[in-house]
């Protein structure tokens, strides 16, 4: 498994199966290519910090879910680093009764389903995550409601035209 990140002009390492990003759609398993970039966190707080920000290079599937993945990454020269303490529950599949997430133990149990079926060794894993991307419905169909609106407002075809202000 390589270390390093892939390089945000070419995504095609992101599609490999050693990659230490990965971001697939659980119904159909296929990758999607994406750029990994660190950027510095805005928190003058804690500006010491790096985030690492994927962006998928393609346009995402509406109304599907996604599981996105961070494994072996390291400095150069360095062990992997750590595993995310936040992610633990999801990586493990362990969640405690008590902890706040336990009424996602189901989703952390489908998440790790996942990664077994798209050969991706859970024990590897720095911080997984999952997301759904929003329907259309929601997404555009305001817009389309405007402009239905503004067509409806257009004389039939053949009425008087409209005239620039200019």
């Amino acid at each position: 498994m390589t270390s390093a990140l892939p390089h945000p002009a070419d995504v095609t390492p992101s599609l490999r199966p050693d990659s230490p990003v990965h971001s697939c759609a659980t119904t159909t398993r296929c990758a999607c290519p994406c750029s990994p970039n660190w950027t510095t966190t805005p928190d003058p707080a804690i500006q010491d910090r790096q985030v690492l920000v994927l962006q998928p290079i393609v346009r995402l599937r509406p109304a599907t879910r996604y599981v996105a993945v961070v494994r072996g990454l390291s400095r150069p020269g360095a062990r992997p680093s750590p595993r995310c303490p936040a992610s633990a529950p999801c990586v493990t599949g362990v969640v405690d009764d008590a902890s706040p997430r336990a009424s996602e133990r189901a989703r952390f149990q489908q998440i790790l389903a996942f990664l077994d079926r798209v050969n991706i060794d859970a024990k590897d894993v720095q911080v997984a995550w999952d997301f759904t991307t929003a329907a259309m419905g929601p997404v555009t169909g305001r817009l389309l409601r405007m402009r239905d609106g503004a067509w409806e407002t257009l004389p039939p075809a053949g009425g008087a035209p409209y005239t620039s202000p200019r």
